[in-house]
């Protein structure tokens, strides 16, 4: 027998006396044997449940990563409205990694660029394969965004 408690509100009354006051929904999940890489995939898939849409055939994903421990954080069209695609990703467990990643569309060439998608130097943390695989060198936690112009 195992008893779990949580308690995850703590409504302070300064400086305003409503704060978190009121009806509240939370969820939670428990998985056993659970690592760092379980645990973030579940907040994943607890706080952004799939959105399942017919179509007349499946989708392929857009970017598969084959390291474990690199996730995906978000895929967006650049703000310039060149059509370019943005992918933001990130190392999850505090380990040096080179993460593989393959796409399922074309592109012109990719660059590692800052939060307001401007081009930064990567030095040598970026590499593009011949099979059109791109690797990516991360340090333990480091955000990483990429442009794949078109």
């Amino acid at each position: 027998y195992i008893q779990v408690r949580e308690s995850i509100l703590r409504s302070p009354v300064y400086p305003d006396p409503n704060t978190d006051q009121g009806h509240h929904t939370v969820r939670t999940s428990i998985k056993v044997g659970a690592n760092v890489v379980d645990s973030i995939a579940e907040g994943y898939r607890l706080n952004l449940p799939l959105r399942a849409h017919k179509g007349a055939r499946a989708v392929a994903p857009l970017l598969t990563v084959a390291s474990s421990n690199v996730m995906v954080e978000s895929v967006k069209l650049a703000e310039d409205a060149s059509g370019d695609l943005i992918v933001r990703l990130y190392e999850a467990i505090g380990d040096r990694t080179v993460a593989s990643l393959a796409t399922n569309f074309d592109y012109k060439s990719v660059a590692l660029i800052n939060l307001l998608e401007g081009e930064v130097d990567s030095q040598g943390s970026l590499a593009v394969k011949g099979s059109g695989e791109i690797e990516l060198e991360l340090r333990p936690f480091k955000f990483a965004t990429l442009r794949f112009r078109r």
